[in-house]
């Protein structure tokens, strides 16, 4: 009885410093991320879509993206404006963020899943072109090549 007793006070402890559950596991791991890109500026003859840019993009790679870049992902992909997401100019496809893979076209219009969410304002989907230009030269990939 006395160790139940013992359990349920550190149990409490912890629950309360934020020390128990997702918060501890999370911090500090490293998430395993997917990208198939074609560069934003690229144009193309054909329409990239959804389901082509797999075999339409120039670099397709996984890495391990820190705390750091997951955080700058998530607040990226968080200042989203109203506007469309232009379905026949499929850019980018990230996958390992979130439940719902991320699509991106090339003016900046955001897709999550199946829907679509706006568009990133202007700092984020130029920071997120820095970035993923970044992995892909990390992951052996040029992508203007």
């Amino acid at each position: 009885m006395v160790l139940s007793k013992q359990c349920a006070f550190i149990f409490a402890i912890a629950s309360a410093l934020g020390c128990w559950g997702t918060e501890a596991t999370m911090a500090g791991a490293v998430t395993q991320i997917t990208i198939h890109y074609l560069p934003f500026s690229v144009e193309t003859f054909l329409p990239v879509t959804i389901d082509s840019l797999e075999k339409d993009a120039r670099c397709v790679f996984s890495f391990e993206a820190s705390p750091e870049d997951t955080t700058n992902l998530h607040r990226w992909f968080a200042n989203v404006t109203k506007g469309d997401f232009d379905k026949k100019r499929v850019r980018l496809m990230l996958a390992g963020l979130e439940d719902a893979r991320l699509y991106v076209d090339a003016e900046g219009g955001l897709r999550r899943g199946s829907s679509g969410v706006g568009k990133l304002n202007e700092h984020a989907f130029k920071a997120l072109e820095q970035f993923v230009e970044a992995a892909a030269l990390r992951a052996g990939c040029d992508p203007h090549d």
